[in-house]
């Protein structure tokens, strides 16, 4: 089974800082997942605070609730302060993080 965890985070890019992040949400199909994404579904960038996004499939492998990572699609937010909305476009992964996996189920 696979299921989908969105979750946003605060990058200081290149280095890859991570300031801060939050799993957002878990969906069942992917296509729902990035559309939550890319519409910033109730405000999950929160007007700047975060500016990446990332979905992470998850392969539930059993049930007693061992995961396996195996994909990530990430997302940048940039929220302007002069129409106080948020644009989200999907990136390459960024460099920094390429040999990284599952900031998201912990």
């Amino acid at each position: 089974m696979k299921i989908y965890a969105v979750g946003t985070l605060s990058i200081d890019l290149p280095d890859g800082k991570i300031n801060r992040q939050r799993l957002w949400f878990f969906f069942a199909d992917f296509k729902a997942a990035e559309k939550a994404v890319l519409n910033n579904d109730t405000d999950m960038f929160e007007m700047g605070y975060y500016n990446m996004g990332l979905i992470e499939e998850h392969v539930v492998l059993d049930t007693n609730e061992n995961w396996d990572v195996a994909k990530q699609w990430w997302y940048r937010a940039d929220f302007s302060t002069e129409t106080q909305e948020t644009s989200v476009e999907k990136i390459d992964q960024p460099e920094c993080f390429k040999q990284c996996c599952n900031f998201l189920a912990g």
